[in-house]
Parts: C-alpha cells; structure tokens; sequence
C-alpha cells in the first residue's frame, strides 16, 4: 500500500514529505497525538476574579484571553488535522485548496493583540529567584526551579485570588501571575504543558507596554512551530494553542463542529460571546471523543463537500455581532511571525480566500529549514533581537506587505479546472484515505454570504486590482537565519 497512489505529478512543493506522517500512514503505521493542556484555575473561577485585577489585563492586552474556555481537546481531531499540515508552506492542505491560522483568527478567537512589536529580547536572568521576587513578591521554592523555568502549578496554586486589602503593587503582581500562567498553560504550551519559561516575565515587567507587543503573532508563531514538529510519526505529545486550533477547525469545518445553542441578545451585549472562542462551550450536542476515530475525521476530511468549509466564517451573522474588537490590517499581511527564537511565516497570500480574495497561484514558499534549527536549547544567552534582525525588520514593515486582491463573487470555492485548482492538483496531496474521490460537482459561486448592513465585522475585503503583494522578493534567507 506504499504511498497510496495519492502523491501530486509535482513533488517540488512537498520537499519534506519523506518526514511527513502520511508517508507513514501509507506504511501502515498510524499514530495519535496526545496535546498537553494545564488545569487553570482562573479560567475556572472567572466570576470571583478581583475587578481590579482584570482592569490591569485589559490594560495589557490579555482582558479577553482570561474568558478563554478551559474546554477539552479532541486528541484524534488534533491528529487527523496534523496529517494535513505542511511545514513548506505553514498551511494546512485540503481536497478545496490550502487553509491555515491566520493572524484574523487568533484576533477573533482569542482576543488577543496582533498589530505592535516582535515579542523578543533577553531569555535569561542573572539570579531568577531574585527575578520572580521582583515582578510577582513571591520567592518561589527551588524545588519548582528548573534552568530558567518554573512549574505552571505553582504559580496556578500560588495566585488564585487575590487579598482584599492588596495594594496597587500587589494587583500588578496578581496581573503578571495570571497573564504567566495563561502563557504557559493554554496560549503557548510546551509538549508537557508544566513550564514557563522566565523570558515571559521579562516582557511583563512594565504592564504600561505589554499591550504593544503583538502577543497574536507570538502564539501563532509557536503554535506553528509545534504543528511542524507534530507532522513526525514520532511526536506523541505537542504543544502549542490547541484550543485555539479545535475552535478554528470547528468554525470553518461544518461536519466536526459541535451543535451550538446560539447565544441571546443580552448575552452578547453582556459580552459573552468574546473572545469567540467562548461561544463553543454554549454546545447543545457534544461529538463524543470516543466516537470518532482518527481514521473517521481523515475520512471527513477527505470526503469534504464545498458547502462544508466556510472560508469566511466570521461574516455570519451569529459570529460577527459577537466580535467587540476592530481587527487590524495586519491580519492579511504576509511577514514573518517571531517570538524569541521561533520565526515562522504568515503566508496570507496562500489563503486569500480567508480574506474574502480571489486565490490565485501562489510563489514559492519561503524556505525556514535553517531557521527551524533554532531555538532556546543551549543559546539562552544568544541575542535575539540581533540574531532575527532581518525577520524584524520586514515585520516592522508589515503595513507594506498586507496581501491585496479582488474580492471573490460566490463562496471562494474553485472548480477543478480551474488554473489554481490544477496548479493545487499537481503539487500536493488533496486525500489521504485510500477510497477517496474528488468531488467536485457541489458549488456555489453565484450566492454571497449574507452579511447584514448593522453588523460590527466585515472582514478586510479590498475594491483594489487582482494584485499580489508576494513576500518573495524581499524575503529571501537572511545570514541571521543560517546559524
């Protein structure tokens, strides 16, 4: 059964497939991916939490990923999704075309600021007792010490509510506790989801100017870090936002999402339904994990009808009233997405039918394989802000790279015909399952999602010519990136 008949005519795009899980999988060698996820308590005791305490979030930027849902994760709906997943091209690949976590989405989903500054710097400390002392009043004990990280129980355990006579420092140690431990247990994850590392705390020490960072940008950066390393039959467990990639395949993806109970009128005005991730946990009918193997959700997957994927789901009535933030921009920019010493691509020109745009073929996709090699083990005292200094510049030019195009008259979905849909055919593998056929006699390019005149979203659907702006030309391998 060795690969399956299913690999494109054109294997230039897929250079990593010998690596990939489906080459595996064709083997007869099947896998399931165990995503790690720490118990939070303030995500389960939100109505009790100090006011003055979630004023100093808000303040920093992190105010709505406090209402994250603390929800369970479909282990075989996470694996089944990494079979898709292409580290050459940051998205994940589909019968339709190529789909991926946009900066939109984590904007929507988790609240969290996309547009501002890299999240880099120092990732070491002199003396982290003194550190931690410093920023949070607590010296934590050795025994949660390892290097320059500490236990997400700790500081679960330790910052819970906070003390009613607790004065103005007090409150802001409250605030950089609970924005760590967000960090480290839901946002960005390592594979045992049990640390965090000191270089958080760092960026937290002025809360005045934490909302500048783009926290998005970082999440998804490390997010797509750990999506790369899930695509190796070896990986058994994987970090990264995991909520925020069940709730992305559950918006887009109609056949695997949970039946929901929308939310009333007085809810939304209460703001209940931001981020939009909350809104999945208002479920009448709940997929019981058991039910639905890995081998099933590949079938579904396969088997997806164009009716099925919403390439714009947050123009629907029932998502759009919920969204209370403006999403800038930046959202469809195609940079660099850094975070210390993870640098990934958002390559929205990939995607644009995620933005309302006519897809065309895209370039060649920027190669990180050097990049990849870096990260913090052994270079704690590297500097990253120098050693990514190419990355950030052309993140700091993100206004100029922001993807424009025509906006799309239907739904987005393309016929097989179609040159980017050959183009797609020819270069990457569209099915996984061995019974599995094109379907390509289910469309709708006449009909436009409703999109009522009063509501607050709108997506970012430009007037401007079928124009590109691609990062090719300018991106290149920086000597930053080789080492």
């Amino acid at each position: 059964m060795a690969q399956n008949g299913r690999l494109p005519r054109d294997m230039s795009l897929l250079r990593l497939q010998h690596e990939h899980i489906t080459h595996d999988l064709w083997e007869g060698r099947e896998r399931v991916l165990r995503p790690r996820r720490a118990g939070v308590w303030i995500l389960n005791n939100q109505d009790i939490l100090d006011p003055r305490v979630i004023n100093l979030m808000h303040q920093a930027g992190f105010g709505h990923a406090v209402y994250i849902p603390d929800m369970d994760v479909n282990h075989f709906l996470i694996s089944s999704l990494l079979e898709r997943w292409r580290s050459e091209t940051h998205t994940f690949h589909l019968p339709h075309g190529e789909t991926t976590v946009t900066l939109e989405d984590v904007a929507v989903l988790l609240g969290l600021p996309i547009d501002g500054d890299v999240v880099t710097g120092p990732t070491t400390v002199q003396d982290i007792f003194a550190t931690f002392h410093e920023h949070l009043g607590v010296i934590p004990p050795p025994t949660v010490i390892r290097g320059n990280s500490i236990r997400v129980s700790w500081l679960n355990s330790t910052f819970q509510q906070l003390p009613p006579n607790a004065n103005n420092e007090v409150i802001a140690q409250y605030a950089r506790a609970y924005i760590l431990t967000l960090i480290g247990s839901i946002l960005r994850p390592d594979t045992s989801a049990a640390r965090v590392h000191v270089m958080y705390l760092l960026r937290l020490a002025d809360l005045n100017v934490v909302r500048n960072y783009s926290w998005g940008s970082a999440v998804r950066a490390c997010l797509y870090r750990c999506l790369a390393h899930g695509i190796h039959l070896r990986q058994e467990n994987i970090g990264g936002c995991m909520i925020l990639l069940q709730c992305w395949a559950w918006e887009r993806i109609t056949t695997i999402a949970p039946q929901l109970q929308p939310l009333s009128d007085q809810e939304v005005a209460d703001g209940d339904g931001f981020p939009v991730c909350r809104r999945w946990m208002n479920v009448t009918h709940r997929i019981n994990p058991a039910s639905i193997s890995v081998t099933e959700f590949r079938l579904r997957f396969d088997q997806l009808r164009t009716r099925q994927f919403l390439w714009r789901p947050y123009i629907r009535q029932e998502v759009s009233r919920l969204i209370v933030v403006d999403i800038p921009s930046v959202s469809r920019a195609t940079v660099p997405i850094i975070c210390f010493a993870t640098v990934e691509i958002h390559q929205a020109y990939r995607v644009m039918r995620q933005f309302g745009l006519r897809q065309n073929i895209p370039p060649e996709p920027v190669n990180l394989d050097q990049v990849h090699r870096d990260d913090l083990r052994g270079r704690n005292d590297r500097d990253w802000v120098g050693h990514h200094h190419h990355w950030i510049t052309i993140w700091n030019d993100r206004e100029n790279r922001i993807v424009q195009g025509t906006p799309f008259s239907g739904n987005g979905h393309l016929r097989d015909e179609t040159p980017y849909m050959q183009w797609y055919i020819n270069h990457t593998i569209r099915y996984i399952s061995p019974s599995t056929e094109s379907s390509d006699d289910e469309y709708d390019m006449s009909q436009q999602p409703s999109q009522p005149a009063s509501q607050p979203y709108t997506g970012h659907v430009g007037s401007s010519p079928d124009f590109i702006h691609h990062p090719q030309p300018f991106f290149g391998q920086s000597p930053m990136g080789q080492g």
